[in-house]
């Protein structure tokens, strides 16, 4: 896991995350905000085509994008 100290001002793309780096983590080099998967802006897309294949409803594909993705 990577610390990065809390009183560190995130720069350009980051500073929306700002407000939430008590809650950022890195796992096996994957950017996380809690237990979910914090999604590029140029994949997120792909990822919700990807939740949407599986062909569930439309409140159960959002609830399982809540609970993974951010």
């Amino acid at each position: 896991m990577i610390t990065v100290p809390y009183d560190l001002e995130f720069q350009g793309a980051l500073k929306p995350f700002q407000k939430l780096r008590h809650s950022l983590h890195v796992v096996d080099g994957v950017p996380m905000y809690g237990q979910r998967i914090i999604v590029p802006e140029n994949l997120r897309q792909a990822v919700l085509e990807g939740i949407h294949s599986a062909h569930q409803s439309v409140g159960k594909m959002h609830d399982r994008a809540i609970q993974c993705v951010y």
